[in-house]
């Protein structure tokens, strides 16, 4: 039974000698393992880290050795600008040098010169109908570029590189497919004139009363039957009713339903097109727009209104209206509200009309 015991007593101590042995091993295992390791893109961070954490297996060389030791041959010839081996650095130069050949034929082609001090000094570039997918990213160095026309092409996306051009005061981006407005719209604090007719867009940023500079903003439909685009805005967005300085506002062929009472807030709108807007109550509108009596110009064509009311006299700076419909159905009110407003210029029937688009106001009046 003493020989017994005893075995146990001494196998017990020989477990114990080796978990204790075990631990201190392991211990010190781990303590050695802390070590400064250098991730894959050749930048010591100082980073301390184990063997065994996620962090060192994703970053780390294979070696578990100092790395920055036993690769220093590969760093010395290493370039931190390109982030290539300095073997491969002409190849690379190049490549640039024939991309960058290429983007100026490109270019070129499109109307920007490929000359340093002309590119700089370019203030109009007219891009309609280039067939472009999206906007190339070289026009971003046009700082003094003031009118830039886009139409009639296939873009989807206003890119950010875009509001680099601050002086900007004309932007067309007319018969696209662009289906967003994006909020840095409002960097270009200088923009006067914001076409948007024929695209995808069905709403418009919170922040576009930041425009202060606006004064012609187009939404329209006007090829709504031939292009592939619709804007498809239900109402007049709040912040369009908050733009300070707008005096022209074109909203052709828009599915809207009504007229918020907040576009009495645009005190400087003298012109307003609201032809083809079939879907919208213009009996109800003209009460509301009644109370802006600084309107100029007013357009409500192919809007299937019968009659008007009477508080369209209100208006007693109304130069110009324009109402033609189908069959002239609307001739009886035509003389009514002619009787009323004799200082009014109405166009109705089958006449010619004035154009509103990319003609000034006074032009309009004049009729011209």
């Amino acid at each position: 039974m003493i020989k017994l015991n005893k075995a146990r007593f001494c196998g017990l101590l020989c477990v114990c000698t080796l978990i204790l042995f075990s631990c201190s091993a392991k211990e010190k295992k781990e303590k050695e393992a802390v070590v400064f390791q250098y991730p894959k893109d050749s930048l010591w961070r100082g980073i301390p880290m184990k063997r065994n954490t996620e962090l060192y297996k994703k970053n780390a060389f294979p070696s578990y050795t100092d790395s920055v030791l036993l690769f220093a041959d590969a760093y010395n010839n290493f370039n931190y600008y390109a982030g290539i081996h300095k073997n491969e650095v002409p190849a690379l130069l190049k490549r640039l040098n024939n991309q960058q050949y290429i983007n100026y034929a490109y270019l070129s082609s499109l109307g920007v010169p490929a000359d340093k001090n002309s590119r700089e000094k370019l203030s109009y570039l007219n891009l309609r109908g280039k067939n472009l997918h999206q906007i190339p990213y070289e026009l971003s160095v046009l700082k003094s570029l003031t009118d830039l026309q886009l139409s009639d092409n296939k873009i989807s996306k206003i890119p950010q590189y875009l509001f680099n051009c601050r002086n900007l005061k004309k932007l067309d981006f007319s018969s696209n497919v662009i289906d967003y407005l994006p909020v840095e719209i409002v960097y270009l604090s200088n923009l006067e004139e914001l076409s948007l007719r024929d695209n995808r867009i069905n709403n418009l940023p919170a922040n576009l009363s930041q425009l202060k500079s606006l004064k012609v903003l187009d939404l329209s439909n006007v090829h709504n039957k031939l292009s592939t685009s619709y804007n498809d805005l239900r109402q007049i967005p709040a912040s369009v009713c908050q733009l300070p300085n707008l005096e022209k506002l074109l909203l052709e062929k828009l599915p809207i339903q009504y007229v918020p009472v907040n576009i009495v807030y645009l005190k400087n709108l003298k012109l307003l097109s609201l032809n083809g807007c079939s879907s919208l109550n213009v009996y109800n509108a003209l009460k509301i727009l009644a109370n802006m009596q600084q309107l100029q110009v007013l357009d409500i064509s192919f809007t299937r209104t019968y009659r008007v009311p009477n508080e369209i006299v209100n208006l007693k700076n109304l130069k110009v209206l324009i109402w033609q419909e189908e069959g002239n159905y609307n001739k009886a009110e035509i003389e009514r509200i002619q009787a009323m407003m004799p200082n009014t210029k109405i166009y109705s029937g089958n006449g010619p009309r004035p154009f509103l688009r990319n003609n000034s106001i006074n032009t309009i009046i004049s009729g011209y």
